[in-house]
């Protein structure tokens, strides 16, 4: 019962080395997160929608030594237009010898109660999901994924994925690319100044204000924007801002190098997939437009394949009709999920905690909500 007393504080920035150890050792050893103090301080303490002095972390303190913590990603929940405090849970661990009791609720209690946020968990497993039943959350439902396979280079694209499914026929891998493959009309349209667009909030007025009120979701204004995709310190995302008249189209994707283990045990490059991560166009013409923008950048650099884990029944509509495909199948062929070296993985699971004044029904057509939410979109 002594892990009861334990003092439950928000994690300073002296305490960067300890938690880094308590991850390496606890959670996963060479993590993200230890592996870099830069996407580390980035992810907990340079958000804009965290201000407080420190990480937002929560940690638990017996002695010296931390026996539990839980790292949040502060930000703006969207509800058709309302602006509530939020936060994505990560890193939520406990030592075995404190898990029973009240430790782990009193460190996300810290979040919930004493910062008023709702929370939402992202990418969950089954032992995780069955904690949050106890805890009365909202289970999400899978999240849909779309997926593109680019015409111009199929034999690669056969290639890949009989490396990420070895265990299924070439037959199957030959049906998956011919179920989702398509070529994307070419249009001639002009590129926006992206940071100027950002900077003079254009795109808070003509771009995220077309969607705001109609979906739900984090707010993917311009000051998220800016932090999430520009000043991110590992990875260089490609995105386009096209006009339509007066209202503003985006689409933000991540070229990722996918990676095989060959038969000496050592890990070595494949072939280049993308990850779109955003897409909110103003119209199906500019959804058009964005695409073409997407698919010419795909031409010059090889990319083989592209995934897009998108809630938004509006925007997935719109993009079948354009040429990408719902791909529903876990079991079966897939294009790999997991790069580094690749491996194909299950759907996506998430559970969440909203305040009974703005409750939303969890399985609405209306959340826009990718797989750049929370840190799902970071090296593993």
């Amino acid at each position: 019962m002594a892990f009861e007393m334990s003092e439950i504080r928000l994690a300073g920035l002296s305490d960067h080395s300890a938690i880094s150890s308590f991850i390496n050792q606890h959670w996963k050893k060479d993590h993200a997160y230890v592996k870099s103090k830069k996407l580390f301080d980035w992810t907990f303490q340079a958000n804009p929608n965290w201000n407080e002095v420190g990480y937002s972390i929560s940690v638990a303190i017996e002695g010296n030594s931390i026996q539990g913590m839980l790292g949040t990603i502060p930000f703006d929940l969207n509800v058709y237009g309302k602006s509530f405090k939020a936060c994505w849970l990560v890193n939520w661990l406990l030592l075995p010898e404190a898990r029973k009791g009240r430790l782990g609720i009193n460190l996300l209690n810290l979040f919930s109660k004493d910062y008023g946020y709702d929370t939402i968990s992202f990418g969950i497993n089954d032992t995780v999901a069955r904690l949050y039943t106890a805890l009365k959350w909202q289970d999400m439902p899978i999240m849909p994924r779309m997926v593109w396979i680019n015409p111009n280079d199929t034999l690669s694209a056969k290639a890949l994925l009989m490396e990420a499914n070895p265990n299924k026929n070439v037959l199957e891998s030959i049906r998956y690319i011919n179920t989702h493959t398509k070529y994307l009309d070419q249009t001639t349209h002009s590129l926006l100044n992206q940071r100027e667009i950002i900077k003079t909030d254009s795109w808070n007025i003509n771009g995220w204000e077309n969607w705001k009120f109609k979906t739900v979701g984090c707010s993917r204004d311009s000051k998220y924007l800016l932090w999430r995709y520009f000043e991110n310190p590992i990875y260089k995302y490609e995105s386009r801002m096209i006009a339509d008249g007066k209202n503003i189209g985006l689409i933000i994707w991540r070229v990722e190098n996918t990676k095989r283990r060959n038969s000496n045990g050592q890990i070595e490059d494949l072939l280049p997939i993308a990850r779109i991560v955003e897409f909110l166009p103003a119209s199906k013409a500019n959804a058009v437009d964005l695409l073409s923008e997407f698919s010419r950048h795909a031409n010059e650099v090889g990319i083989k394949a592209a995934d897009f884990y998108c809630y938004n029944e509006e925007i997935c509509e719109i993009l079948v009709e354009i040429g990408l495909v719902v791909s529903r199948n876990h079991v079966g062929v897939n294009l790999p999920n997991h790069t580094q070296p690749i491996a194909t993985g299950g759907a996506i699971r998430s559970a969440i905690k909203i305040a009974d004044d703005h409750r939303v029904n969890a399985s609405a057509r209306h959340w826009y909500w990718t797989k750049s939410d929370s840190d799902q979109d970071r090296p593993n």
